[in-house]
């Protein structure tokens, strides 16, 4: 791993002193990777002394509770500590709806036998897991998205939404918090305990099309940064899908061995943090250099469907919150931790601000697909290239395990076992089919789907769900959720707001002539292009419908 990092930083000091970069601009790019691999390092030791434990493991089939046991750091053997030991280092400030929940959590002591979750982090480390999460190969595209909605209203948009998501991921530790039952400890034990079993699975298909989506996406990114660094060929950037799913296949086989996932995510963190500094350090010296790109526009190129794929953009590279609660489990300071949570959620808004509106001001309509493929043919910017590249190669089989893992769980079927082999199979080639169909061209689709569905869900209407009904599911924790009086006592005012989001959703499904004006993006007359358009026209409504439906909760 030394000789790895020395390697990489000789290259950037000769690509640096190649293409001009001051020598302190180096510096600062290897003073942040040196910081996130120190801060990687403890992590991977402890994932690594985990799993060489001899643990039985158990099924984990979807809607049951396993515990996961770790050895507790300092101590020569695991020791776990009882519910009563476990309560006494908690405030009562944590706990709000203590006295209400008294009883209920008496009863639940039974059930927290299995679930013994070791709160070790300190707030540093929950806010660099928390970061983490939300900080991917999807920043990349921000610059990109500025062109629907130009540079006046598109930071207007990132501030919106990334408040929004903000305050539903608080909105999310607040309804566990009050819930306050040893057996709801994640996202999927919230969604079965207050709105019931449909909404667990709901759920599960919304973080099922995120992962395997991120997955495609991925694919489709490799062909195209690929085809930029190597000479063209025709039929290169299928080719090179096929390279990428050739190298990233075996790595999916070892999705449950923990030691190799943390290395991975040390090289993957380490990458992007490489490639995201020294691109927005090219973009800072090409605005000295030459100014603000004369194709920039300050408004967008379609008003306002354009500002809705902004929206929805947005949204999709922000789905870090199925962190939010497992970090929040392990945290030893619960009462700060809805202040920390909200502090480096603003950061990373604040970044993806930073970043999009940085890129798109230097390279304006130079932008495709991502600001990696916008960047000049130099030493430098190829260095950036293969960093970007070896996120992508880490990034997929990180996102791929929980997907395949849940998958397996609600089939009850063994990881190893053949009918698990074949699962994992047919699931990566699914993937690299749809990739292969759909090409490199379609990145801004894949998207915006992934931003306008399964994103929205998560991020917004199941935490403003959980927060309506939260308070009602904890006065009668054994009341059918399902029943109609349980939802019409909750959700009695928003049928109003239910019905404007769907007259509003038609009016805008009326107007299909998204992207027209603009013959790159239609591409001519052909069929296939027009239901591209539609679809394109399509998945910016149902985000809307979504996202009104989501405020009109919140």
């Amino acid at each position: 791993m030394r000789l790895c990092m020395h390697s990489i930083f000789c290259a950037v000091g000769v690509a640096g002193h190649n293409n001009g970069v001051c020598a302190c601009e180096c510096l600062l790019v290897l003073k942040l990777l040196l910081y996130f691999f120190s801060m990687m390092r403890h992590e991977i030791t402890v994932k690594v002394k985990a799993t060489s434990m001899s643990q039985t493991h158990e099924p984990n089939h979807f809607g049951e509770d396993v515990a996961e046991k770790f050895p507790n750091e300092g101590n020569g053997e695991p020791r776990f500590p009882n519910a009563t030991e476990r309560d006494e280092g908690r405030s009562e400030k944590y706990l709000p709806c203590s006295d209400v929940d008294e009883a209920a959590e008496e009863e639940d002591v039974q059930s927290e036998g299995r679930l013994w979750v070791l709160e070790n982090a300190n707030l540093p480390k929950c806010a660099f897991n928390i970061f983490k999460a939300n900080v991917a190969s999807g920043v990349f595209l921000l610059p990109t998205f500025y062109k629907d909605s130009g540079y006046i209203m598109s930071p207007i948009f990132a501030v919106v939404i990334g408040s929004i998501v903000v305050d539903c991921s608080r909105l999310l530790v607040r309804a566990k918090t009050m819930v306050n039952r040893g057996s709801v400890s994640d996202y999927a034990q919230l969604c079965d305990f207050v709105l019931g079993r449909p909404f667990r699975y709901v759920l599960l298909v919304a973080l099922l099309l995120t992962q395997f989506g991120f997955c495609l996406l991925y694919l489709q990114l490799s062909g195209g940064v690929m085809a930029r660094l190597v000479p063209t060929f025709s039929g290169d950037a299928y080719v090179w899908i096929t390279v990428m799913f050739a190298i990233v296949l075996p790595m999916t086989f070892l999705s449950e061995n923990l030691a190799f996932l943390a290395v991975v995510a040390i090289v993957s963190t380490v990458s992007v943090v490489f490639a995201l500094v020294g691109t927005i350090i090219l973009s800072f010296i090409k605005i000295h250099e030459e100014g603000v790109a004369e194709s920039t526009i300050p408004w967008g190129r379609s008003i306002p469907l354009g500002w809705f794929n902004n929206m929805a953009n947005n949204m999709m590279v922000l789905e870090g919150i199925g962190v939010v609660l497992p970090v929040e489990n392990s945290c030893k300071n619960k009462p700060l931790f809805p202040m920390v949570l909200t502090v480096v959620l603003y950061l990373v808004v604040g970044w993806y601000l930073l970043y999009g509106l940085v890129g798109y001001l230097a390279y304006g309509g130079a932008l495709e697909v991502s600001l990696v493929d916008a960047l000049p043919k130099d030493p430098f910017s190829i260095v950036l290239r293969v960093a970007f590249m070896i996120n992508l190669l880490c990034s997929y089989p990180i996102l791929f395990m929980p997907a395949i893992l849940q998958v397996d769980s609600l089939l009850g079927w063994p990881f190893w076992s053949w009918k698990g082999i074949v699962m994992l199979l047919v699931t990566n080639f699914v993937v690299y089919g749809v990739a292969m169909g759909a090409g490199t061209g379609t990145v801004g689709i894949v998207v915006s789907l992934i931003g306008a569905l399964p994103a929205a869900v998560m991020l917004m209407l199941l935490p403003a769900l959980l927060s309506l009904f939260v308070e009602s599911s904890v006065e009668d924790p054994d009341g059918p959720r399902m029943s109609k009086e349980y939802w019409r006592r909750n959700l009695f005012w928003q049928t109003l707001h239910l019905n404007q989001g769907t007259l509003l959703l038609l009016l805008f499904a009326w107007d299909s002539d998204y992207g027209c004006g603009d013959t790159q993006r239609c591409g001519g007359a052909s069929g296939l292009n027009v239901a591209v358009r539609h679809l394109d026209t399509f998945l910016f409504c149902c985000y809307y419908y979504y996202l009104f439906l989501g405020i009109s909760f919140w």
